[in-house]
């Protein structure tokens, strides 16, 4: 008969002792399966929603990514000139961004021009209001055409992702209708469905 410690005995009083005088930790620990009746049961691998099969992390990679890229450009052909308008909006909204901080930079100069010269008690010395006012009109333009090129380009490329995505999923709903039912039989229905959605929203 072997001698309890006292750690032992007071898991027994709590409860915490399986049937072979274990705790579920060192029962968990060992890796080994637990004797019939024991409180102690092997972990399970977690299974993806609904029952089905455990959930991959990552995305699938393209079998043929020439091919698939290749497909993509000419499902995306027909707005060439959106794109390339899409591509104006980008660059001039880039453009009127960095411009800004620049003339933000002769405001600066000329607001510290200014209250040196004052502070060094100049002849006739005075911070230029004027032109630190109309610095900052400029400077309200450019920031105000950088914001609608970057709402254009934004609202244009969002309706050509939808436009691309809805030619996808008209073509897989019509290749669906020409597949025997056997070809649904050997495929999940998760499988079947993050065809239509999650990989057409990947692309």
């Amino acid at each position: 008969m072997t001698k309890k410690t006292p750690q032992q005995s007071e898991q027994i009083k709590n409860g915490q002792t399986n049937t072979n005088g274990q705790t579920p930790e060192n029962g968990a620990a060992s890796g080994k399966e637990a004797a019939p009746g024991s409180s102690v049961r092997p972990a399970r691998p977690r299974s993806g929603p609904g029952g089905g099969p455990p959930m991959m992390m990552g995305g699938e990679k393209p079998r043929d990514f020439k091919n698939a890229f290749r497909k993509l450009l000419k499902a995306i052909r027909p707005y060439r000139l959106t794109i390339g308008i899409v591509l104006f909006f980008a660059v001039g909204s880039t453009v009127f961004a960095i411009l800004g901080p620049k003339i933000l930079g002769e405001a600066t100069t000329i607001l510290f021009e200014g209250a040196v010269a004052r502070m060094m008690q100049v002849p006739g010395a005075a911070i230029d209001f004027g032109a630190i006012g109309r610095i900052v009109v400029w400077l309200l333009m450019l920031y105000t055409i950088s914001s609608v090129f970057n709402y254009i380009q934004g609202y244009l490329m969002a309706g050509i992702a939808m436009k691309v995505s809805y030619t996808f999923r008209r073509d897989i709903a019509e290749k669906f209708s020409r597949l025997p039912l056997s070809y649904f039989d050997k495929q999940t229905h998760g499988e079947i469905l993050s065809r239509v959605t999650n990989d057409i929203d990947t692309i």
